[in-house]
């Protein structure tokens, strides 16, 4: 398997932490239907990146609505 070579900051440039929160609740609920303890952490972990990505986003809008360029 080929992995990206996007990270979580160069995700959050680009989208919505709605979309983000959306992503991590999906990987929660498929953590909770796995079988397997091993997917069951690899999601966890998915979903956590994807709420540093909501939040990056957030906290990038609120520094845009102040005019703090970063």
């Amino acid at each position: 398997m080929r992995y990206s070579k996007w990270t979580p900051k160069h995700i959050a440039m680009g989208g919505s932490a709605k979309k983000f929160r959306d992503y991590a609740a999906e990987c929660h609920r498929m953590a909770a239907q796995s079988s397997s303890e091993k997917d069951r952490m690899v999601l966890m972990e998915i979903a956590q990146a994807w709420t540093v990505c909501a939040e990056e986003v957030e906290r990038k809008t609120r520094r845009a609505s102040f005019g703090v360029n970063e």
